[in-house]
């Protein structure tokens, strides 16, 4: 792929963006998981049944 090609930019990977990666990751990681919460309650179930 040329380096004029806009897509060339879109696909390097600097140490500045991998940081922003890595860092985006770890805020993803803080959330709250959203798979054993009921809609109802609010609380957590670990039931899955």
């Amino acid at each position: 792929m040329s380096p004029e090609d806009p897509r060339y930019d879109r696909l390097l990977l600097t140490a500045e963006r991998i940081a922003g990666i890595a860092a985006s990751l770890e805020n993803v990681a803080l959330l709250p998981s959203p798979v054993a919460k009921s809609s109802n309650s609010g609380n957590y179930r670990m039931d899955f049944a």
